[in-house]
């Protein structure tokens, strides 16, 4: 009795540590300071979906999604697949992610992503509205519009 009762207990803190994404893979942030995530996945072991599951395990947007950069095996046979982050079609500075499928089939990622990124149709103004902003933020009566050459002004 006591011993199931301690499986039982060790199944539970075990199956909480992981959330659950809707292409039925599990995740796990098993290094929070260090973006490192532990997945089960009974299903895949695409690197794509995988991918896909990261961003929606962190909420990112819609707009949202990752482009393929390079595959790496190692001296182990384990994979290395390296992810740009793009938000809109536009690729995101320094926001890669990289899913790591070892030789015996167990599956990590790492990486830095960006969330809460505006996209360009939620900000838009219009050319007065922005020299006006412009003006009140220098505090200036009128702006001067200035031509460069060869990159010089």
């Amino acid at each position: 009795m006591k011993r199931t009762l301690l499986a039982a207990m060790a199944a539970f803190i075990y199956a909480t540590g992981f959330t659950q994404t809707q292409q039925d893979i599990k995740i796990q942030n098993i290094d929070a300071d260090l973006n490192w995530y532990r997945i089960e996945s009974a299903n895949t072991q695409d690197p794509a979906e995988i991918a896909k599951a990261i961003a929606d395990y962190n909420d990112l947007g819609d707009d949202e999604g990752f482009e393929l950069m390079n595959v790496k095996v190692d001296e182990l046979r384990s994979q290395h697949y390296r992810f740009q982050q793009a938000h809109a079609g536009v690729k995101v500075d320094g926001a890669q992610l990289l899913v790591h499928i070892n030789s015996d089939g167990k599956l990590l990622a790492n990486g830095r992503l960006v969330k809460g990124i505006i996209s360009p149709s939620q900000y838009q103004i219009s050319e007065a509205d922005a020299l006006e902003l412009a003006k009140n933020y220098l505090d200036a009566e009128e702006l001067q519009n200035y031509t460069h050459v060869n990159g010089i002004y």
